[in-house]
């Protein structure tokens, strides 16, 4: 015993207009999505507006406003960068282990004076890479750059 029933309209609004159907209404546009929140916005947990070199909250506030990215990096982008960064300090630091561990006593004493001299894993590679004298051997990229010894 099924019944059709006719679809009902929905009734008039009270100034007599109708109500317009949702579906035909364009959605209202969003502004874009800010990449990255400054520090002070990320803390209050507040809506940045991403602006540089201040944004709208914290020139309000009067504080600092401080980003922890580029310009046009997102997070992401920003903690690849990092990654990458710290995956070449810990592959000099291994290589500088294994040279103070098994290298030559001629290779040795520039690394521990490089050491003591507080300079980074990184700069003291490059370093001995120039000096070709002490046996650590270039990278692929620098012996294509000019350095015609295979050492």
């Amino acid at each position: 015993m099924a019944m059709n029933y006719r679809p009902i309209k929905p009734a008039p609004l009270m100034d007599g207009s109708h109500r317009v159907d949702k579906s035909t209404r364009s959605a209202p546009k969003r502004p874009p999505a800010t990449k990255t929140a400054c520090w002070g916005c990320r803390k209050r947990k507040a809506k940045c507006d991403g602006q540089r070199p201040a944004c709208a909250n914290c020139i309000k506030s009067t504080r600092e406003c401080v980003y922890d990215t580029k310009m046009n990096d997102s997070n992401t982008r920003a903690l690849q960068l990092a990654n990458q960064e710290l995956r070449e300090q810990l592959d000099a630091s291994n290589l500088l282990l294994r040279q103070l561990a098994s290298g030559a006593p001629e290779v040795r004493g520039p690394i521990l004076d490089f050491l003591a001299g507080n300079k980074q894993p990184q700069e003291i590679i490059r370093a001995l890479r120039i000096d070709h004298s002490l046996g650590l051997r270039p990278k692929p990229s620098e012996r294509r750059q000019g350095s015609h010894t295979n050492l």
